[in-house]
């Protein structure tokens, strides 16, 4: 299971659903330090201290969140648990 998320820049910030339109990747983390892509423990930073809307999929068992032009894709324990356990 994977222990980190994609990152992506939004082109218009008001659609933020699947399959929208890119600028390319979006935040780097302020440990792994690569663009459009963030580890497991600064996506838990990111949710703790920041205003991002979390988005449950239930058909897909994952999440993304974002804030203004911020995406990111990422799994956690419900995801990681559901896959794994049903």
């Amino acid at each position: 299971m994977p222990a980190y998320g994609r990152t992506f820049s939004l082109k218009n910030p008001s659609d933020t659903g699947l399959f929208v339109k890119s600028h390319g990747y979006g935040p780097q983390g302020i440990y792994t330090k690569t663009s459009g892509f963030l580890s497991f423990y600064e996506i838990c930073m990111m949710k703790k201290n920041s205003n991002y809307k979390n988005v449950w999929l239930p058909k897909s068992k994952s999440n993304y969140m974002y804030k203004k032009n911020d995406w990111i894709s990422y799994d956690d324990i419900k995801s990681f648990h559901l896959r794994v356990y049903k």
